[in-house]
């Protein structure tokens, strides 16, 4: 089965974040926009007399439509759910550059986000913080409860600072970066693409990881806008059944629900990314690839 899947003309991360995440999306876009409206989804194409034209244009024209969508999330899940996360803990390669410092457990790691956020809202604030601020605002108990509990480890470094460090001699020794790297996002760009090009197992399983935390990051906006969606016809409408479409239901339980699959994609978009961020540097800096690398450029 994998191997039809990868002769299929696309790559595996559109199958499953484009396409998957568009078609999965697909109920709640009906559910959401046409339930309780004298409109419904377009019929079958049916310009031609042969039905079976008509079906096979309108399955064509589908696919498109759901491959557009699945972009359209994704992108809109980097703009709003990636960003800011980045803003108020950082990348992970910004995490994993902090466990060169001395920590104390979680309450170092609840020190960074203040001063994350303190950074990011107070000192180099935009407009599209704001405009994030504001779309994650329901979801924002979520967050507070990750602090408040220091539910980090999903999130937080799992690989030896020694090992951090190895890679950061390296880059300064092989690649002229004299700067300080540790306060300089940039140093795993180097990393990922040399691991990326020059190591082809580390590329298999960072293109995993890659394809992971993609289908948690796009699953995520879309339960965010479910609960937008909830939270308004809870307050405007009364609520509307989700399941049971002829009568109410209960919206407490369907927001809680989706509170719920939220809370589970958040993290496993950032349980992934930090394994894709965590697979390059391990790569880079104790792979013999390099090693032999290094002994050329000597």
């Amino acid at each position: 089965m994998i191997d039809k899947v990868n002769r299929l003309p696309f790559a595996n991360y559109d199958v499953v974040v484009y396409f998957g995440v568009g078609i999965f999306s697909l109920p709640l876009v009906s559910r959401y926009s046409l339930l309780g409206r004298d409109v419904s989804f377009p019929p079958i194409f049916g310009a031609y007399s042969d039905g079976s034209i008509n079906l096979a244009v309108s399955l064509v024209a589908l696919a498109f439509g759901v491959y557009i969508l699945g972009h359209a999330i994704s992108l809109m899940s980097s703009f709003l759910i990636e960003q800011f996360i980045y803003r108020i803990v950082g990348p992970p390669s910004h995490v994993i550059s902090r466990t060169c410092i001395p920590s104390a457990g979680s309450f170092s790691f609840r020190r960074l986000i203040r001063n994350r956020i303190a950074s990011s809202y107070r000192d180099s604030r935009t407009n599209a913080d704001i405009v994030r601020l504001i779309a994650n605002a329901p979801v924002l108990p979520i967050y507070t409860a990750i602090y408040v509990f220091g539910f980090f480890g999903f999130y937080q470094c799992k690989i030896s600072p020694s090992v951090v460090l190895r890679v950061f001699g390296r880059l300064r020794m092989y690649f002229d970066l004299e700067y300080d790297i540790i306060n300089d996002k940039r140093w795993f760009k180097v990393v990922e693409y040399a691991c990326a090009n020059d190591h082809a197992v580390a590329s298999a399983k960072m293109y995993n990881y890659l394809v992971i935390y993609g289908l948690f990051r796009s699953l995520s906006l879309v339960f965010l806008v479910s609960i937008w969606f909830e939270l308004f016809y809870w307050w405007r409408l009364g609520g509307i059944g989700f399941v049971d479409q002829s009568g109410p239901g209960n919206p407490l339980l369907r927001v809680v629900v989706l509170y719920g699959a939220y809370g589970i994609s958040l993290m496993g978009y950032g349980k992934f990314s930090r394994r894709y961020a965590e697979e390059a540097v391990q790569a880079f800096g104790l792979s013999m690839i390099f090693d032999q690398k290094d002994s050329g450029a000597r």
